[in-house]
């Protein structure tokens, strides 16, 4: 074998190298799709934490396979001007461990509603 050949040879394994990359990309976003699709339509309520954090997990990103997710968050005092409804980027349930800094526990659609109901009122006070 020269010099040529082994270019040739090498470049046809990257090729393979890369078709088989993009296939095993494919099963593993299947895979998160299936994972990720049993928590759609599921409420969830922080643990752990001084503030009260809730969630809703609302859809699934069909490109990256990425829970779309709406969180509800403010702190119980009603002193406490922080308040907010805004996107979650981050949230996989199925990865959970110890050092994770957010604990969540599944809850029903009528506790999250209470706890909007609470944020919209507050957004509601600060609007002139």
């Amino acid at each position: 074998m020269n010099r040529e050949e082994a270019l040739a040879e090498l470049t046809q394994l990257r090729t393979r190298e890369k078709q088989l990359r993009e296939f095993i990309n494919e099963f593993d976003l299947e895979e998160k799709y299936k994972l990720a699709s049993n928590y759609v339509g599921k409420y969830y309520i922080e643990t752990k934490g001084d503030s009260i954090r809730l969630l809703h997990v609302y859809g699934l990103d069909s490109e990256s396979s990425q829970l779309l997710v709406l969180c509800i968050s403010y702190w119980p005092s009603e002193e406490d001007s922080y308040f907010g409804i805004d996107f979650y980027s981050y949230f996989k349930p199925w990865e959970e461990d110890e050092d994770v800094i957010f604990k969540w526990k599944e809850t029903t659609k009528d506790e999250y509603l209470k706890h909007y109901n609470e944020v919209q009122r507050r957004i509601s006070k600060t609007i002139i």
